[in-house]
């Protein structure tokens, strides 16, 4: 799900934020995106690693934990974020559709 949202990000939002001279805030948030597609491919691989491998669900459970303690926080700044940028595209959307 985060890696079909942000790839419509990467087609949508991206390139009108470029256009707005809001080039920064898209890198910061593209690299957001990056950050949390790693920590949920790592949490992806941990799960893998208990099924195939038959690790013992105490150490998957601390994997897990540690990865979701590092991820949670990420999304929520990416969040955080984005709602301090998007409002400046909404306005300039806005501008263009009255």
């Amino acid at each position: 799900m985060t890696s079909k949202r942000r790839q419509i990000e990467e087609i949508t939002i991206y390139p009108e934020l470029e256009r707005l001279s809001l080039k920064e805030e898209a890198r910061k948030l593209r690299r957001q995106h990056a950050g949390i597609v790693k920590e949920i491919n790592l949490l992806a691989n941990i799960l893998k690693e208990y099924r195939e491998y038959g690790r013992s669900i105490e150490e998957i459970a601390e994997n897990l934990v540690k990865v979701f303690a590092k991820t949670k926080p990420m999304y929520l700044e990416h969040i955080s974020f984005e709602e301090k940028v998007f409002p400046n595209l909404l306005q300039h959307i806005g501008k263009h559709l009255v």
